[in-house]
């Protein structure tokens, strides 16, 4: 029994040292703690006094130099107030800015308002539509191809009512209005003045003498086809008629022009006296001998006159040549033959254009010499 109590008494004995031993551990590291902190602390303390001392010296050597009063720093009793008196002012003063930014942007946006209620004009940008071609009247389209024709040739065509109170021969003509014949006649007068030589009409207009070329319906009497009218050599008129044959018209009285152009040119030379004298001795101009023209039934050597026509007058003579030469279509083959009387007048009339023009020489295309070359 004893043995028992010895035993739980040691046992006792030994827990309560080692109670007491951890006791005492955890008191010793909790004190160490404590005193660790106390070091941090004290140590932070003095780095901060430092630093403050280090501000200090660095702000008294950045003061001005002596005499410049020392500010006192409020107590710290004040310190809140201040704060709070300066947070209110910071706030008014926000306030304040941003009521003048709202202003500002006010305005700003009034400047703009007023700025876009001025209408600004943008530059096109858009590329102008070209404007569409306006399609020309006949009546315009004649004129430009009569304008064409005038400028090429230098010779005046007038049609309709431009020819106003001229009269050939004493009678009113009847007008060519309709546009579409108008421009048939003026492509057909355009035809024929291009088998001329260059400059051949302009050289008589430089001379005095430009021609104008009247284009007519007819004449009530239908007296002619066509008809020059050289009362006055510097007004050169011919009428031209749809009643005939229109380019061997044209080619008749163009060689009357041709005629007036050399008894001038070849003055004093009486040129249609050597043409005269090709003629039969006992022709007599304003007779028809139907024996002398050109005929199937007369022999070559006969072939005086190319038509009836032809024996009325010597310059209707060379004017009816003329036109024969410039339109027969083909070649006759006895027409113009070494034995024809014809053929000798042709010559002639080609040889007399060639010393009165210019614009003729040897090297000229001369389409009267088509037949007699």
């Amino acid at each position: 029994m004893k043995r028992k109590q010895k035993i739980l008494l040691g046992i006792t004995s030994f827990v309560a040292v080692i109670c007491i031993s951890v006791i005492v551990y955890i008191f010793a590291f909790k004190q160490h703690s404590f005193d660790t902190n106390i070091s941090s602390l004290e140590n932070n303390q003095e780095q901060s006094e430092e630093v403050k001392v280090d501000d200090e010296t660095v702000e008294e050597e950045n003061q001005p130099s002596e005499n410049i009063p020392e500010v006192e720093e409020p107590q710290d009793d004040n310190t809140d107030a201040v704060q709070e008196n300066q947070e209110v002012n910071n706030k008014k003063d926000s306030n304040q800015n941003q009521e003048e930014s709202k202003t500002e942007i006010t305005e700003d946006n009034s400047n703009s308002n007023s700025e876009s209620d001025v209408p600004i004009e943008s530059p096109d940008e858009t590329p102008e539509k070209e404007e569409e071609p306006v399609e020309k009247t006949q009546e315009e389209l004649n004129n430009e191809k009569r304008n064409q024709i005038m400028s090429t040739y230098n010779v005046t065509i007038k049609y309709g009512s431009e020819i106003g109170s001229y009269k050939p021969r004493g009678e009113n003509p009847v007008l060519m209005t309709d546009s579409g014949r108008i421009n048939s006649y003026l492509s057909r007068i355009e035809a024929a003045l291009k088998v001329y030589p260059a400059g051949f009409f302009k050289e008589m207009k430089d001379a005095g003498m430009p021609v104008t070329f009247y284009l007519i319906e007819r004449v009530p009497s239908n007296s002619f086809a066509g008809l020059t009218d050289k009362q006055y050599y510097s007004d050169i008129k011919i009428t031209l008629t749809t009643t005939g044959f229109f380019e061997r018209t044209l080619h008749h009285e163009i060689m009357h022009y041709i005629d007036c152009y050399l008894e001038i040119k070849l003055y004093p030379e009486k040129h249609y006296e050597s043409y005269q004298a090709l003629n039969p001795s006992d022709f007599v101009y304003g007779t028809n001998n139907n024996s002398y023209v050109f005929n199937s039934s007369n022999p070559i050597s006969n072939y005086y006159f190319i038509n009836t026509y032809a024996q009325r007058h010597v310059l209707e003579d060379r004017a009816s040549l003329f036109e024969d030469l410039m339109a027969r279509p083909y070649i006759n083959s006895d027409c113009y033959t070494e034995l024809s009387p014809l053929r000798q007048k042709a010559k002639l009339i080609s040889e007399q254009i060639d010393r009165a023009y210019n614009s003729v020489s040897s090297s000229t295309y001369k389409h009267w010499e088509r037949f007699i070359k």
